[in-house]
């Protein structure tokens, strides 16, 4: 079953993530200044199991719709790998109640009937930034 085989990728991701975080947060932003046989061997692994996260969500996809399932496997893996930023174990829910809400949020906004045309159009603040200042 599809949304089993989820739950389980993304619970096995987040514990692990979890009990491994600082070395996940290394991994999520420098794996490409590796070189060699680990750098072959790191992506060679990364592109295994996103394929196969790939594979789930295209076997959960609602029949008929639009959904750009790269886009959904990016996205829920933005939503588990920004865990370094702001979960605390202890604090925050337990890591499996963790995986529950982000399965929960993922997939009931991945099985919304698609609302094409709803972001708003560029308007003249567009250029403002948080970052810049303005």
């Amino acid at each position: 079953e599809p949304e089993d085989r989820l739950r389980t990728l993304v619970g096995n991701h987040l514990r692990f993530f979890v009990n491994n975080m600082a070395e996940m947060k290394v991994l999520s932003h420098e794996a490409d200044s590796l070189s060699g046989e680990f750098h072959r061997e790191v992506t060679d692994r990364k592109r295994a199991y996103t394929e196969e996260v790939h594979r789930t969500l295209q076997a959960l996809a609602p029949e008929g719709d639009e959904v750009d399932c790269r886009v959904a496997t990016f996205v829920l893996f933005g939503m588990m790998n920004w865990i370094y930023n702001w979960y605390r174990p202890g604090r925050d829910v337990p890591v499996d109640e963790l995986a529950e809400e982000i399965l929960r949020i993922f997939l009931d906004g991945y099985r919304s009937p698609p609302r094409r045309g709803t972001v708003p159009e560029a308007g003249p603040d567009e250029d403002r930034s948080i970052w810049r200042g303005g």
